[in-house]
């Protein structure tokens, strides 16, 4: 992991560091107006978004997306990445922290979503990897969840395979951009944990 300004990590009154997260396969920068380009070479596609609260379907929701990502940031309410695959040094999704409780230590990783032509590479692995390691070992948090949707199987097998665990089901939780009202699967990964999920990643 490279923190950019690993001394001055952000905090309940200060959103404003330039996090660079990075290993061998991605690197995470927060989000700007300048990655309106990589963005919608692919996220207009249909399948990205089929289990999301919301869907991108067209340019201007991609700049309503970045848009609204920089203002949230501003607001101090979530801190976006956008996730860059470095093989061929392309943006290939992106995720966040959200739903901050800076008195409890404890946030959530979510928003997040990749090209479809990346999935099963190891990108999403390594994308929670250097959030959960920024979270636990610069935040000092003691616990980060998860949640998605009842029926995406796909991304609760990712969820488990990174070493969460699964800890109950709301229903009717969440209205998607369908009309749809999702049960929601929470998850959660422990600071006291954190050195197994290491293992698994250090594995993969």
């Amino acid at each position: 992991m490279r923190d950019k300004l690993d001394s001055q990590p952000i905090s309940v009154n200060n959103f404003s560091p330039e996090i660079i997260l990075e290993d061998h396969r991605v690197k995470l920068e927060p989000v700007s107006e300048s990655h309106f380009e990589g963005y919608s070479k692919f996220m207009t596609k249909p399948e990205i978004w089929n289990f999301a609260v919301f869907k991108i379907s067209s340019n201007q929701d991609v700049k309503n997306f970045i848009d609204r990502c920089v203002r949230e940031r501003a607001e101090r309410k979530r801190y976006s990445f956008t996730v860059f695959n470095k093989l061929d040094g392309q943006i290939c999704g992106g995720s966040s922290f959200l739903n901050f409780s800076f008195h409890d230590k404890r946030v959530e990783i979510g928003s997040s979503f990749l090209n479809p032509v990346v999935l099963g590479k190891g990108i999403n692995s390594s994308v929670k990897f250097l959030l959960l390691e920024y979270a636990f070992t610069v935040l000092n948090f003691e616990r980060v969840e998860f949640k998605t949707d009842f029926y995406n199987y796909r991304a609760k097998a990712a969820l488990v395979k990174i070493g969460a665990i699964e800890e109950g089901i709301l229903k009717s939780h969440t209205l998607m951009h369908d009309g749809r009202r999702r049960d929601s699967v929470y998850y959660g990964i422990v600071k006291s944990a954190f050195e197994s999920v290491k293992k698994l990643y250090q594995s993969s």
